[in-house]
């Protein structure tokens, strides 16, 4: 039988830490993340905020990103290169709101 270590990284800033964060939580998960803490070298305040932090980064890079197939990717830049004439309702909508407009 073969064992593998794994290693993990933290990266914690060494800003000043002025904002507090509280949670309540039931027995069973704060046994469950005082385990994964204990397995990952850190403190229980350090993991949470590492592993709180990377799903943050995640979920704003997930909604900050599109991502198209190919297809899609060529129309889209189809389009930008060849850009259809304005309809009229367009039209009608720059008119209305001209003096907010800006380019």
């Amino acid at each position: 039988m073969e064992t593998v270590a794994a290693q993990t990284t933290c990266t914690i800033h060494s800003t000043k830490k002025e904002q507090r964060i509280s949670l309540r939580v039931s027995p069973e998960v704060k046994r469950e993340i005082e385990a994964a803490a204990g397995l990952s070298n850190m403190t229980l305040s350090d993991f949470v905020l590492n592993v709180s932090q990377q799903k943050a980064k995640q979920v704003i890079h997930d909604a900050e990103t599109i991502t198209l197939d190919n297809a899609s990717r060529d129309a889209f830049l189809d389009l930008l290169d060849n850009p259809p004439e304005p309809n009229q309702a367009l039209k009608d909508l720059v008119e209305q709101n001209e003096h907010q407009l800006y380019l």
